[in-house]
């Protein structure tokens, strides 16, 4: 892994998918780069979401 990953966050009517030509452009120059999808059941449901990805890719060595 690299020392630290990029988070993107899409916003409404979109999905982690959005990002994925940027994700792969990332990727070529070696930058691992996550864009989750969000559940869009509520704000904290989106919130919570955002945080528990920060927190699994800290574990793995930095956002």
């Amino acid at each position: 892994m690299a020392d630290s990953s990029v988070l993107f966050v899409h916003g409404s009517f979109f999905a982690g998918w959005t990002w994925l030509p940027i994700i792969e452009r990332l990727a070529r120059m070696g930058i691992e780069s996550y864009a989750p999808d969000l559940p869009f059941t509520s704000l904290a449901d989106d919130v919570q979401c955002v945080k528990e990805e920060i927190a699994e890719l800290s574990s793995r060595g930095g956002v």
